[in-house]
């Protein structure tokens, strides 16, 4: 199977010529692949996120000086 980006009617030939020798093809939508591309950094960056919140309310539970523990309690706010 050959993908096709779908712009400005350039694939148009191509199309044509891989549908006449019996290839299978798709057309994509850009908009739909970079939407999607885009929602699943999103979705990784929130799970980073998550991540790094529980690692500092980890940090803030440990035994540690009080300088440190306003700092991290700073950085936890902040990640709600």
């Amino acid at each position: 199977m050959v993908v096709l980006e779908t712009i400005g009617g350039y694939e148009s030939a191509r199309l044509n010529f891989l549908l006449d020798n019996n290839v299978a093809v798709h057309g994509t939508d850009t908009r739909k692949v970079k939407n999607h591309d885009e929602l699943k950094l999103l979705i990784e960056r929130r799970q980073d996120l998550k991540q790094m919140l529980t690692q500092e309310k980890n940090r803030f539970k440990a035994p540690l000086n009080e300088s440190l523990q306003s700092g991290i309690k700073a950085v936890i706010d902040c990640l709600n």
